[in-house]
């Protein structure tokens, strides 16, 4: 979802865009959001309680971040252009304040998976302790645990164990 906001931030700013580029660029980003909010959701149903919390504040945090962003859009559209500082300046705190909140997604995340580090992979079974059927980890992918495929938080249940 990041780089979807940047991407959108990075048109809305230029001088040379179009108001269809800009909606474009909006579209993007709430495909995005609506990945985004689908995994918290499976994140708050199936997760650990302190993945799950981490990733409710996550959420908090991006939809502020995604206020100022449809505020920008928003105002952009009203204006006629998009370099409008005071809206710049709201987007980017709001970037700001998701880095704490990212992090601790990130650290409990890695405490579900088991790993120490990012992207560090361990073997891992399923729950009835037979090995996967994925064989190897597939970056931070287990088979009956949280699953992380990326770190803007697309999140699924493994599908052996459902």
């Amino acid at each position: 979802m990041s780089n979807a906001w940047w991407r959108f931030s990075d048109v809305v700013w230029n001088e040379q865009s179009t108001p269809e580029q800009w909606r474009a660029a909006f579209a993007e980003v709430h495909e995005a959001w609506t990945q985004f909010s689908t995994a918290v959701a499976a994140v708050a149903v199936a997760g650990p309680v302190t993945a799950a919390e981490a990733a409710e504040e996550l959420r908090v945090a991006m939809y502020e971040w995604e206020k100022a962003g449809m505020d920008w859009f928003a105002a952009a559209r009203r204006e006629g252009h998009g370099r409008l500082d005071e809206y710049s300046e709201r987007f980017q705190q709001a970037w700001q304040a998701i880095r704490a909140p990212d992090r601790a997604f990130q650290q409990a995340a890695r405490k579900v998976l088991g790993t120490e580090e990012p992207w560090q992979v361990r073997p891992h079974e399923r729950r009835s302790g037979r090995p996967c059927s994925r064989g190897d980890w597939d970056g931070p992918i287990a088979c009956s645990a949280l699953v992380v495929t990326d770190l803007c938080g697309v999140m699924s249940l493994g599908d052996d164990d459902v």
